[in-house]
C-alpha cells in the first residue's frame, strides 16, 4: 500500500512541477518483447524436454511416456504418440510435413528477465498458433460444437463459471486446499471476496 501512495504523491508532485515550469522529459527507451521460445531452442533438446515434461505433468492422466525418439522429443497423448516437430507438435504420420504448420510458441522459463521487460511481455502476449492436432488430441473437441458439449458450469469457491469437464476434479482439489489455508490466512479470504465481487465467467480467463 505504502508503494501505491507513493506512486500517487510522485505523480502528483510532478504535475505541479510541470504546471510551473516547461521542463524536457526523454521518451522512455523501447523495451525489447520477450521471444518465445518454440522459436529459440530449436537445437536445445534439454529446453524441449522440459516442455514436453511440463506437458506430462500437466496432464497426468492424458500423457505419458515422454522419450527421445528417431532423434526428437516424443511423447504419447492419449495413445498418438507426437513428436516436437521443429516446434510443431505433430502425430508421427505428419511429422516429415512440419514445415507446413506454423510453431507453438511458449515464453521461457524461469523467468530472467527485469520488471521492465516482464510488462513488455504483458503489452505483448505470445499467442499459441500452432496446428490444433494436439488440443484435439487432448481435448476430443475437433469442432466448436464438440467443444461446448463438454462444458460444464461449475462453482468455484462459490463462483460459477463454464468450465470443461476433465479439470473439474483438479479444481476441487485446489479449492479445497484453497479452504483449508484461508483458515490461517485472512488475505486468502479476501482474496475470495474479491473474486466473487468481480468473477471470471469461463475457466481460460
Amino acid at each position: 500500500m505504502k508503494k501505491y501512495i507513493l506512486y500517487i504523491i510522485a505523480v502528483f508532485s510532478i504535475g505541479l512541477i510541470l504546471s510551473c515550469r516547461s521542463i524536457s522529459i526523454p521518451p522512455e527507451e523501447p523495451v525489447p518483447v520477450p521471444i518465445a521460445s518454440t522459436l529459440t531452442i530449436l537445437d536445445d533438446p534439454e529446453a524441449q524436454h522440459i516442455i514436453f515434461l511440463a506437458f506430462a505433468k500437466a496432464h497426468p492422466t492424458k500423457i505419458r511416456d515422454v522419450e527421445f525418439i528417431d532423434n526428437d522429443w516424443t511423447m504419447l497423448v492419449n495413445g498418438v504418440r507426437f513428436y516436437f516437430a521443429q516446434g510443431r507438435f505433430l502425430p508421427e504420420e505428419l511429422r516429415d510435413q512440419w514445415e507446413r504448420f506454423s510453431p507453438y510458441d511458449f515464453y521461457v522459463y524461469p523467468w530472467l528477465g527485469t520488471a521492465a521487460e516482464r510488462r513488455a511481455a504483458f503489452n505483448h502476449p505470445v499467442r499459441s498458433v500452432g496446428s490444433s492436432f494436439l488440443f484435439d488430441a487432448l481435448y476430443f473437441s475437433p469442432t466448436e460444437d464438440d467443444s461446448w458439449d463438454q462444458q460444464m458450469l461449475y462453482s468455484f469457491l462459490g463462483v460459477k463459471l463454464v468450465v470443461h469437464s476433465y479439470i473439474t476434479p483438479f479444481l476441487n482439489s485446489v479449492s479445497d486446499q484453497v479452504r483449508i489455508a484461508a483458515q490461517t490466512d485472512p488475505s486468502i479470504n479476501e482474496w475470495i471476496a474479491e473474486l466473487r465481487t468481480s468473477p471470471p465467467s469461463f475457466s481460460w480467463n
